[in-house]
């Protein structure tokens, strides 16, 4: 990765603003490394029907991606002070996809509702990030991304969203309603090695798409009452489902935490 200072500032900007920003940060040679490590999993877990396999720490050959250099500067660059691992994580293959389905990554999905939202006395320094392996032109996929719903309750962009929502609870064809969320979202095209950064709390879809695509998320955050709130959710509230993980698990992979540890990315899970 190299960022000129202009770009990088530009980039920083557009997360301040709206919530995400992105970059390819990973070479081709470096994503069919990835993608192979993804198939083997998903061929190990071939009686396991999700679409995602939660927890990098169970997967050790994915570990080195948690310290990588481009992937930490960045992060503290946006940030802007020490950070930590905060474990939601994932690796993610999915087949064929007809619709948009908005939601939020973070505990508190209401907006307003809950600690998340915050923001008196410490400001949500959580950042989501999405390594996507795959290119535009064999997936056609796309992650839509609503600018500024981390920041606004009701906007157009809202009112869309809501409409599209409601459209496809009563049943009309994915087909048909699939435009509105190139209107009220922005869509990033993703190819091979694209890295999306985003705040938890803003909305994102992803967009219909044909073949296979994969994908890694990694989590960082500071230290504060949000991180607590996020890393609890996570590992003890939601460890029962799909995007859950197991606080127990966790606690029993020594080998997994000193390798944090060393890295200077170790956040306590108690």
């Amino acid at each position: 990765m190299n960022i000129k200072n202009k770009s990088l500032d530009f980039l920083i900007e557009k997360f301040q603003r709206d919530g995400f920003c992105y970059l390819k940060m990973f070479d081709n040679k470096e994503t069919d490394k990835l993608s192979y490590i993804i198939d083997k999993e998903y061929k190990i877990a071939r009686n396991n029907k999700k679409n995602i396999l939660t927890g990098i720490n169970n997967y050790e050959d994915l570990w080195y991606l948690i310290s990588d250099e481009r992937i930490l500067n960045f992060v503290k660059k946006i940030l802007g002070k020490k950070i930590y691992y905060l474990y939601h994580s994932a690796i993610m293959k999915t087949t064929e996809d007809e619709h948009y389905q908005h939601h939020r990554d973070n505990p508190n999905r209401k907006f307003g509702v809950g600690p998340d939202w915050n923001e008196k006395e410490k400001k949500f320094e959580i950042l989501r990030l999405g390594i996507y392996l795959d290119d535009f032109e064999k997936t056609n996929f796309r992650l839509n991304m609503i600018p500024k719903s981390h920041k606004n309750k009701f906007s157009w962009r809202e009112i869309l969203r809501f409409l599209h929502k409601k459209l496809r609870k009563i049943g009309i064809n994915d087909k048909i309603i699939n435009f509105l969320p190139k209107i009220y979202g922005e869509e990033i095209k993703t190819t091979s090695g694209t890295c999306i950064f985003f705040d938890p709390r803003v909305y994102h879809s992803p967009s219909p798409h044909k073949n296979s695509r994969r994908a890694i998320f990694l989590a960082y955050g500071c230290d504060n009452f949000h991180s607590k709130n996020y890393v609890n959710y996570f590992t003890r509230e939601r460890k029962q489902d799909h995007i859950g993980l197991d606080y127990e698990t966790i606690k029993s992979q020594v080998r997994f935490l000193d390798f944090l540890k060393n890295e200077n990315l170790f956040y306590s899970i108690d």
